[in-house]
């Protein structure tokens, strides 16, 4: 009998399958009048605050307090800054200075970006705020601790700190937060919830490996022992989309990993359930605001706003 995967196993894999790939941006230590950002570039970014204390400002947010052993990665490309103070001055900044081991002042920062390279990559980003904020003291940093000291450690290295291992801390300090972040969420939504409840991580495993099958409504019904009728509204309320639009959105995640990976548009549109060509590209555009072969020259292009403002609240 084959073996049936837990919730918490296929969030994993989810999260696990994202192929993460960080870059470091600057490292060192602001004093004085300072700012940060790293808004603007149209990637996914991070800022891990090495020592000292500071503010993450955005519109519309209240001001958020930051101190050594936090980390903020902000999935989407979102307007913020960082300062040493809570009004947020734009006076004259000073310019970040390196490290110094014996001589901490101010504020340390390591910034970045990152890349998610997996197939389902621009869906389980939709799903999660554009913005998490990880306190040195909470539940999710409390595993990904050690790593985050080893980051520290190389950063502090004053003889040869190494810039690509501190990106390689960076990933893994990023995958450990993001399934703890997963795990401990009172209310997820998009693939995460469907993948957390029971009844649905079946349905949700085989539509993953089976994209480009005919599934009707009927037939994902079937799958978790509801009527059509009651499994619309179940999948609806649980998810935040209906079935045949997160099917919709699931497909062409994928299509977008595969492209990624430099597969042809033929090949992808057939991998994911489209004969014509042409209805795939039309699909695909209407979810990435790109066609398909602008995609495989631009890659790294996210689910429009309006998905993501359906998925995450």
């Amino acid at each position: 009998m084959q073996r049936t995967t837990s919730p918490i196993e296929l969030s994993s894999r989810l999260i696990e399958s994202l192929g993460i790939r960080s870059s470091l941006f600057h490292m060192g230590q602001y004093c004085g009048q300072w700012q940060a950002s790293t808004q603007g570039r149209r990637r996914a970014s991070f800022h891990l605050i090495l020592h000292g204390e500071c503010y993450l400002h955005r519109p519309g947010q209240p001001v958020c307090p930051l101190r050594e052993g936090d980390a903020v990665f902000l999935l989407r490309d979102i307007n913020h800054r960082i300062t040493p103070d809570k009004a947020g001055s734009s006076a004259a900044c000073n310019t970040m200075q390196p490290l110094e081991q014996t001589n901490r002042v101010g504020t340390g920062l390591a910034c970045g970006f990152f890349e998610l390279g997996g197939q389902t990559a621009e869906l389980l980003t939709a799903s999660l705020p554009a913005c998490l904020i990880f306190e040195r003291g909470g539940i999710a940093m409390q595993g990904a601790r050690p790593v985050f000291e080893l980051l520290l450690k190389e950063a502090y290295d004053q003889q040869a700190p190494a810039s690509a291992l501190i990106e390689r801390l960076t990933e893994l300090l990023f995958l450990y937060l993001l399934r703890a972040a997963a795990d401990d969420s009172d209310q997820p939504r998009g693939v995460l919830a469907l993948a957390q409840e029971p009844r649905f991580t079946p349905l949700l495993e085989g539509l993953l490996e089976n994209p480009q099958q005919e599934w009707t409504l009927e037939e994902m019904a079937v799958q978790v022992h509801l009527s059509r009728a009651a499994f619309c509204k179940q999948f609806s309320e649980l998810c935040g989309l209906p079935p045949a639009r997160f099917l919709q959105l699931l497909r062409m995640s994928i299509a977008a990993g595969r492209l990624r990976n430099g597969a042809s548009v033929s090949d992808t549109a057939a991998q994911v359930g489209y004969h014509s060509i042409a209805a795939f590209s039309r699909v695909f555009r209407n979810v990435l605001g790109v066609t398909p072969g602008e995609y495989r020259r631009q890659p790294g292009m996210q689910i429009k706003t309006n998905e993501q403002k359906m998925l995450t609240h």
